[in-house]
């Protein structure tokens, strides 16, 4: 579910060149230092800073970059890709392979990518990703931020609209899931994983006096300055309902609880706590709380 540019290019370009000469804004790497404009090898991934969707992915290899649109990119990421396509064409005087489209010259592209033909890649990319949701249950998209998730309660939800706006949806709903810390006040939760030593297990950890963006994990976790709770994540939604919207299938964004709430709610929540359990399966002898790493 990828569209492909392809360019006949003699040298790597240079990124930050290039995105200079395409007159582009915000742009940044998917990386640990994402406005650092580098290659990684003969690969890398851009987006643009609080509109993108999904990385617009660049290649080079054998004298020719290839640039990937994947599925469910935003609009704004195809007018993206088409302005990183026009630049380097420019620099090098090539023309633009386009994918079950062919030649075209680098100033023609928007009167072949243009805004109809952008809408029915979206409109076929939601019917593909909703069709494949419903055959392995569930399905998951990369994004430059965080990755968006469709079950059978979005498939369900998403199914419901007619079919002319439903894409529209969907690619809201994931911008919103990528820039929701830009625009609420909140934080992504702490993600954990278990060590190479130990069964998989997932789990965040939930400051229930802040407000955060919960991921789908398999273990929530609290700490009540008396000890820790572990609980499921649907134990997790079913404490904290009313006071959390979903961003995606199983992603929130949960609201704070008050200090006079709390007491409460970890009441509530050892009813459930499974760290006894879980610490049991441990491989090793380390305490609970020593094995596992930051994903």
């Amino acid at each position: 579910m990828s569209f492909l540019i392809r360019i006949n290019c003699p040298v790597k370009p240079e990124l930050e060149s290039l995105v200079q000469d395409a007159y582009l804004n915000n742009v940044r790497v998917v990386s640990d230092s994402p406005t650092n404009l580098r290659w990684n090898g003969d690969r890398v991934q851009l987006y643009q800073h609080s509109t993108s969707t999904r990385a617009v992915e660049l290649e080079y290899q054998k004298q020719s970059l290839q640039l990937w649109v994947r599925a469910m990119s935003s609009t704004q990421d195809w007018h993206f890709a088409i302005a990183l396509a026009q630049a380097v064409a420019r620099i090098v005087r090539s023309p633009v392979n386009l994918e079950s489209i062919g030649v075209v010259e680098a100033d023609h592209l928007p009167d072949h990518l243009h805004s109809d033909w952008i809408d029915a890649e979206q409109r076929s990319s939601a019917r593909i990703t909703l069709q494949l949701a419903a055959t392995r249950g569930q399905i998951t998209l990369p994004g430059p931020i965080r990755h968006w998730s469709v079950g059978p309660r979005l498939t369900a939800q998403f199914q419901e609209l007619d079919e002319s706006i439903r894409h529209e949806r969907m690619i809201e709903q994931m911008k919103d899931l990528q820039w929701v810390h830009e625009i609420e006040a909140c934080d992504p939760a702490t993600s954990l994983t278990t060590d190479e030593r130990e069964p998989k297990f997932t789990l965040a950890v939930w400051v229930p006096d802040k407000r955060a963006i919960m991921p789908d994990v398999q273990y929530v976790v609290l700490n009540d300055s008396q000890s820790i709770i572990t609980l499921p994540h649907d134990r997790y939604l079913e404490l904290a309902a009313g006071r959390f919207r979903f961003l995606d299938e199983r992603t929130t964004l949960i609201e704070a609880f008050t200090a006079s709430e709390l007491p409460a709610l970890y009441a509530a929540a050892r009813k459930w706590d499974e760290t006894p359990r879980l610490a049991r399966s441990s491989r090793s002898n380390r305490p609970w709380w020593r094995i596992w790493t930051r994903s």
